[in-house]
C-alpha cells in the first residue's frame, strides 16, 4: 500500500484533523498551533508523536524540514571536527 505524502505544515494539520485536533493530539492549545503556522514548522520535540499519528492514519513519514530542529554550538563544533577529520579512501 502506497502511503500519502505530506509536504507542508498545512498538510500535517489537515491530515491530523485540523488545528484543534492537532493541538489536542500534542496536548497543546490551538493558539500554539496557530503560532507555529507562521513559521510553517512544528517544534522538533513533537516529531515522534506527529510521525506515529501520521503513519497510523496512512500517511508517509513527514520530511524533517517541516520540524524545527536546532543544533547547539557545542554539537555543531563536534560535527564540524568529525567532518574535517573524515577522509574518503580510494
Amino acid at each position: 500500500m502506497q502511503r500519502q505524502p505530506i509536504g507542508s505544515f498545512e498538510a500535517i494539520v489537515t491530515a491530523l484533523g485540523g488545528t484543534s485536533e492537532f493541538a489536542r493530539i500534542l496536548d497543546r492549545e490551538a493558539p500554539s498551533v496557530c503560532a507555529w503556522r507562521s513559521k510553517g514548522k512544528v517544534p522538533s520535540k513533537f516529531y515522534p508523536v506527529v510521525r506515529a499519528e501520521l503513519l497510523k492514519r496512512g500517511y508517509a513519514v513527514p520530511p524533517l524540514g517541516l520540524f524545527s530542529f536546532y543544533v547547539t554550538k557545542r554539537r555543531r563544533k563536534r560535527a564540524d571536527a568529525a567532518a574535517s577529520s573524515f577522509r574518503c579512501r580510494s
